[in-house]
């Protein structure tokens, strides 16, 4: 079972030349920048996205920075959190009524 999930990020070129960046993280695979590299045109958008997939039951947390050619770049703090997967019977019982056993089917 995919126990990932994906969040959506928009990166705004809001100068006058292609703005090429790319993504720099620990490489813990617990959170994943896609794509890694990529450029955005001038006074245009683009969505990247962010994958966080628990390694195990505890949250996580994980800066990741978006490096951008002849610019400065941006730190980002993702935080994942896991909670507690819980199943509760409300019924203690269930009644099936009646079961035929033992007998064969004729065709």
């Amino acid at each position: 079972m995919d126990m990932s999930i994906t969040e959506n990020i928009v990166i705004t070129n809001t100068g006058n030349a292609v703005a090429k960046y790319k993504w720099v993280s620990s490489g813990s695979g617990i959170f994943v920048p896609n794509p890694m590299i990529d450029e955005v045109a001038p006074g245009s958008s683009k969505i990247a996205k962010i994958t966080f997939t628990p390694p195990g039951s505890k949250s996580e947390e994980e800066m990741i920075t978006l490096k951008i050619d002849d610019g400065q770049p941006v730190d980002i703090k993702c935080t994942g959190v896991v909670h507690e997967a819980k199943c509760v019977a409300k019924e203690k019982s269930v009644e099936f009524d009646n079961v035929s056993v033992g007998i064969k089917a004729k065709e």
